[in-house]
């Protein structure tokens, strides 16, 4: 829960915010940017559908394509919302949940998705891969902001020339939208919306 003591609380634009979504959507783009890298995945780890001619439109496949979300306000100094339970569809056709509350007590970080032939879970700082008829395999990560990691990655675009694709104006458009069109679909009592670019 994000409390009134806290250091990413303490600024005056997060608590009055005057943009939609507040502190949900203002944390809540870099977690939307994890489960989109997560539903991409089946791309380049052969997790995904192999019945395509293309990894191309595997990708495609995989991108939100529908939302229908609740929202809440649980904790009076996160306005306008501090929770969100999403129902996502993909572009293929496979359906998912997203929930994800600033305001609430419970301090889990995790992540599920099943694939065609396997799955990936992401638990605080460990992350298992499971393809079928395999052996799960494990790795554990030193807990991190990611901030030294995408401010070098962004220098070594500088250097190179060539920046980090997953840095791009477009795939920050994309993590914004998927978070706001749900804090939209909330608003409407859990109309269907589409996602238009993912």
């Amino acid at each position: 829960m994000v409390g009134t003591d806290g250091k990413y609380y303490k600024t005056a634009w997060r608590q009055a915010p005057s943009y939609q979504g507040g502190f949900l959507l203002d944390g809540g783009v870099h977690f939307a940017a994890g489960a989109r890298m997560l539903l991409l995945l089946a791309t380049n780890a052969g997790l995904g559908r192999t019945d395509t001619s293309s990894s191309s439109s595997v990708r495609a496949d995989s991108r939100p394509a529908r939302v229908s979300a609740r929202t809440a306000l649980v904790r009076e100094h996160l306005p306008p919302v501090d929770s969100v339970a999403a129902l996502v569809t993909t572009r293929g056709g496979a359906t998912g949940t997203y929930q994800h509350s600033v305001g609430s007590t419970i301090s889990a970080y995790e992540f599920e998705v099943a694939y065609e032939h396997g799955s990936v879970r992401v638990r605080e700082g460990t992350v298992t891969v499971e393809l079928s008829g395999r052996k799960p395999v494990s790795r554990t990560f030193d807990r991190a902001s990611g901030v030294p990691e995408e401010v070098a990655a962004w220098a070594a675009g500088l250097r190179d020339g060539r920046p980090d694709p997953a840095q791009s104006p477009e795939e920050a458009l994309a993590d914004l939208e998927f978070i706001e069109k749900m804090i939209q679909s909330g608003e409407q009592d859990g109309k269907w919306l589409d996602y238009e670019f993912q």
